[in-house]
C-alpha cells in the first residue's frame, strides 16, 4: 500500500501572468517559494520516506523545500514533467486564442488526438505519467511519498488511476502548492481518493470562486 501525496509546485512568475509553460523551466516567484516553504510544513509530519518530483525547476524547487523539511531523499523523475505545449509554451491563453484557435479548440475537447504544434496530446500525457507511477510504485519501498508535480501531469494520474473522462480533466480545481491524497495498492488494483487539492496550509479565503489564480492547462 502506498499512500502518495501529489502536490502541484508553488506559483511561478508564468503562473501569474497566465502563460502556458508546459515543459518550459519559468522559476518560482516570490509567493511561490513562500507556497513551497508551506506546504513544506504542512507535510513535514507526514511521515515521507522520499520526495519525487518533477526535473522542471518549479516543481524541483518546491520538492526541495518538503523534502528538506522531512528530512528524506529528493528523487527526479523527468516523465512528470508538465505536458509538452509545443509552440504555445510562453504565451496566453489569448494569445493562442488569436494564433491557433481551431488547435487549441481541437485540444480542449479531444483529448485523445488534440494538441499544440511541436506539443503531445492530454492521451500521451496519461501513458507518460501512468508508466512513470506504476514504475515507481514497483521499484520505491517507502509507504508515504510525496509526488511534486504541475498541474497538467496530475490531471493525468488522476485520470489514469481514477479511470475519470479525459474530456472532464478541467471540472476540478488544482491550486499552486495545493496537496491531494491517493491511496494505491497495486497489488489488488485498489485505488482511492481521499482528498483533492487541500490549500488550508497556504492561509487566505478557504473558497475562492472561478480557476485557480495561478492557471493551468485547462
Amino acid at each position: 500500500m502506498a499512500l502518495l501525496y501529489l502536490v502541484r509546485h508553488g506559483e511561478t512568475t508564468w503562473n501569474r501572468e497566465g502563460r502556458f509553460q508546459g515543459q518550459a523551466d519559468a522559476p518560482l516567484s516570490d509567493l511561490g517559494r513562500e507556497q513551497a516553504s508551506r506546504v513544506a510544513e504542512r507535510l513535514r509530519a507526514t511521515g515521507l520516506g522520499v520526495v519525487v518530483a518533477s526535473d522542471l525547476s518549479r516543481a524541483r524547487d518546491t520538492a526541495q523545500a518538503v523534502a528538506e523539511a522531512a528530512g528524506v531523499p529528493l528523487v527526479l523523475e523527468p516523465a512528470f514533467r508538465e505536458l509538452s505545449f509545443g509552440l504555445w509554451q510562453g504565451s496566453t491563453r489569448a494569445e493562442i486564442e488569436a494564433r491557433f484557435g481551431d488547435a487549441l479548440r481541437a485540444y480542449l475537447s479531444d483529448p485523445d488526438h488534440g494538441r499544440a504544434e511541436g506539443g503531445e496530446s492530454f492521451a500521451e500525457a496519461m501513458v507518460r505519467v501512468r508508466s512513470a507511477a506504476d514504475r515507481l510504485l514497483r521499484e520505491r519501498r517507502e509507504e508515504r511519498m510525496a509526488w511534486v508535480m504541475h498541474g497538467g501531469s496530475i490531471r493525468a494520474l488522476l485520470c489514469a488511476y481514477l479511470d475519470w473522462p479525459a474530456r472532464r480533466r478541467g471540472v476540478y480545481r488544482l491550486d499552486n502548492a495545493g496537496v491531494s491524497l491517493l491511496e494505491v495498492r497495486p497489488a489488488e488494483g485498489f485505488v482511492s481518493l481521499h482528498y483533492l487539492n487541500d490549500t488550508h496550509h497556504l492561509g487566505g479565503p478557504r473558497e475562492r470562486p472561478g480557476r485557480s489564480p495561478g492557471g493551468d492547462a485547462f
